[in-house]
């Protein structure tokens, strides 16, 4: 049995983006599928995209015409709502392009944001991305392009009518994927989806359903990180992160809050630990001054239910225990029980560095019928004494396993199902202010994984039993 002292878990320092860009050199990894700008000749745009393995970018593509959209790309005008795919635009009325062209000048269809064609940061894009301006309804290839009267398009059409929201999946978005003064409006099962960086996303209406971390600056500006999901399909989730110049600056918010939120869809860094490559909503990400998050309150309802796991869960589609029930990210879980605390020394959940016999463990592993492989369990706001300063009521139960106690969920285990990863100091120091490098699972050779974070004892936790 390992000593008890592996018990005592300072709190994670909040890492903040100011530090992100600073806590470490830059990173040697990137999320896979995210694209940034490159440098292309005159006339063109260029982007680069993260290879699937996440090691780094590849090369630099480069297209002709940051206007309307090729054939295969079926952009369009905001009063023609795209085009047919054989066409790729139309007129410089229509604000298209030429199939050959794809783009072209204000006079030939392509041109600035107000004619319909738009560069890259009007929410257009390059010939291959589908083209049009944010203020003409354009979009990105996999969006099917179309108008603001459209509403998007399919693959085959680049139209639509505004009753199908984009027409097919394959093609456009879903009905309530249209457009609202030039901004997409946006489920969350859409907004996971957009284009890092540059697509513009306005949620309405979602509920916050849990917050990880609440940080107030010396000006009284606050940085929040807290997960939304749809009300009525709560299993539709996505982590929000509020760097303290978002707006309101002096943001607060719980349980239950009703926000609208104006954002892009980026990723945490890979060098912050804990959190890296997480998917989230924030302002300004990428080198692209997309401008600050705007969140508004809108009312208050009681917390949303979670959503009960399939059976089994946390098992990935490769067989194995990594990266499991992806489409689950982001949204507050019901794991049923019984579950058992079966490993209070997980080696994924050891932090890196080069202190002999490291004591320090993020968290445990459970198991049971509904979860055979297990599952791992990030005890960030359960571990530990409770404080005697009012703080909420912990409950250690890897504390009491490490003992020797057999722990056991009869009810089964609650909470946020989020990337997980282990970000070590570049020195192999344990400060929590380090530079650090990309991170890791320890033992797994992947750069993340997927973990349970529970919020609380008393309903994340409930009915758990450490025995006499």
């Amino acid at each position: 049995m390992k000593p008890l002292r592996a018990l005592l878990i300072p709190f994670a320092l909040v890492t903040t983006p100011a530090l992100w860009s600073g806590c470490g050199p830059a990173a040697p990894k990137c999320v896979p599928g995210e694209s940034r700008p490159c440098t292309c000749s005159a006339g063109e745009s260029g982007a680069q995209v993260c290879t699937a393995d996440g090691s780094a970018f590849g090369q630099c593509t480069c297209s002709s015409g940051a206007g309307g959209g090729s054939g295969s790309s079926g952009g369009g005008s905001a009063s023609s709502g795209g085009g047919t795919a054989s066409s790729g635009g139309g007129s410089a009325s229509s604000g298209g392009g030429t199939a050959s062209s794809g783009g072209g000048s204000a006079s030939s269809g392509g041109g600035s944001g107000s004619s319909g064609g738009g560069s890259a940061s009007s929410g257009g894009g390059s010939a291959s991305s589908g083209g049009g301006s944010a203020s003409s309804g354009g979009g990105s290839a996999s969006s099917g392009g179309g108008s603001a009267a459209s509403g998007g398009g399919t693959a085959s059409s680049g139209g639509g009518s505004s009753s199908s929201g984009g027409g097919s999946a394959s093609g456009g978005g879903s009905a309530d994927a249209g457009f609202d003064g030039g901004i997409p409006l946006f489920t969350i099962a859409n907004a996971r989806q957009a284009r890092f960086c540059t697509q513009p996303v306005h949620l309405t209406g979602v509920v916050v359903t849990a917050v990880q971390t609440f940080v107030v600056g010396v000006s009284g500006s606050t940085q929040i990180s807290f997960w939304v999901a749809d009300p009525s399909s709560p299993k539709n989730a996505i982590n929000v992160f509020k760097f303290f110049n978002d707006l309101p600056s002096n943001l607060a918010v719980s349980i239950g809050d009703v926000v609208n939120i104006d954002a892009v869809v980026g990723a945490a860094p890979s060098y912050v630990d804990q959190d890296g490559y997480r998917l989230q909503l924030q302002g300004n990400c990428g080198g692209q001054q997309t401008g600050p998050m705007t969140i508004t309150i809108t009312g208050h309802v009681s917390p949303l239910p979670s959503t009960l796991a399939p059976n089994p869960f946390g098992v990935a589609s490769d067989g194995g225990p990594y990266r499991a029930n992806p489409d689950f990210a982001g949204a507050r879980v019901n794991v049923p029980g019984p579950l058992t605390l079966v490993d209070a020394y997980p080696g994924e959940m050891h932090r890196l560095s080069n202190t002999p016999n490291d004591p320090i463990y993020y968290g445990f592993r459970v198991a049971g019928p509904g979860a055979p492989l297990g599952l791992l369990i990030r005890n960030e706001k359960t571990f530990g004494l409770t404080p005697t300063d009012g703080g909420a009521r912990r409950c250690d139960w890897r504390a009491l396993a490490v003992s020797g106690k057999t722990v056991t969920f009869p009810s089964g285990i609650r909470g946020v199902w989020d990337t997980y990863t282990n970000a070590p100091c570049v020195d192999g120091g344990i400060d929590t202010a380090c530079f650090r490098n990309a991170g890791t699972i320890p033992d797994a050779g992947i750069p993340f994984t997927y973990v349970l974070f529970p919020q609380d004892c008393d309903v994340d936790f409930a009915g758990a039993d450490a025995g006499p």
